[in-house]
């Protein structure tokens, strides 16, 4: 399944720290110094809710430079915070990831 929200969140959470984004169905341009891939997965219980994101950011060459993960412990079982949205799980761990790239706004 989809995790319909992400894409946007993930570019929002970049742009908040001054970079700006492009996005590409397949092989980045050449011109790009940065690329950053993900996977993102969901679960139901009742509604969909995010349970696992990976980021990973590489530079032109490939070499991973960057990475950050959220994880819901256990799938979420009786933990409320299951249902928390997409961007309030997502932000802190963009955060992570690009911490020392600029201030957040």
């Amino acid at each position: 399944m989809i995790v319909s929200d992400f894409l946007e969140i993930v570019r929002s959470g970049i742009d908040k720290h001054g970079i700006a984004t492009e996005v590409f169905d397949s092989k980045a341009s050449a011109s790009c110094g940065v690329v950053l891939t993900y996977t993102a997965l969901q679960k139901w219980d009742f509604v969909t809710f995010l349970s696992h994101a990976e980021l990973w950011l590489r530079d032109q060459n490939g070499k991973q430079i960057g990475y950050a993960e959220y994880h819901l412990t256990g799938g979420g079982g009786f933990d409320f915070s299951k249902w928390a949205s997409t961007e309030s799980k997502m932000n802190p761990v963009i955060d992570q990831l690009l911490a020392g790239y600029g201030l957040v706004k």
